[in-house]
């Protein structure tokens, strides 16, 4: 990869991240009124996400060594794109 692409990447990834971490925050506005705001509460919250994230930067890295890794990061944020999209209307339902 050429310098221009690295920084475009390592941008795409941070955006990536703080996503997460604003939907995380989003998701525990959803679940304090059913747990309330306890430190176990939030703390459980926040190690599943950043569990995720790890997780995801793991199988990331090594499909991104066996593939194009172009493609299968434009597929990935179109389907998260669209999942993310989906969360909003069905909060209460939740």
């Amino acid at each position: 990869m050429k310098g221009r692409e690295v920084i475009l990447l390592e941008i795409i990834v941070f955006v990536a991240g703080a996503t997460t971490m604003i939907l995380e925050i989003f998701g525990l506005s959803m679940i304090i009124p059913y747990f309330g705001n306890a430190l176990t509460v939030t703390s459980n919250l926040i190690g599943i996400v950043l569990i995720g994230l790890a997780i995801g930067y793991w199988y990331g890295g090594i499909k991104a060594d066996q593939s194009d890794p172009k493609g299968s990061l434009r597929w990935v944020l179109e389907k998260t794109a669209i999942f993310v999209g989906i969360v909003l209307p069905f909060r209460d339902v939740v």
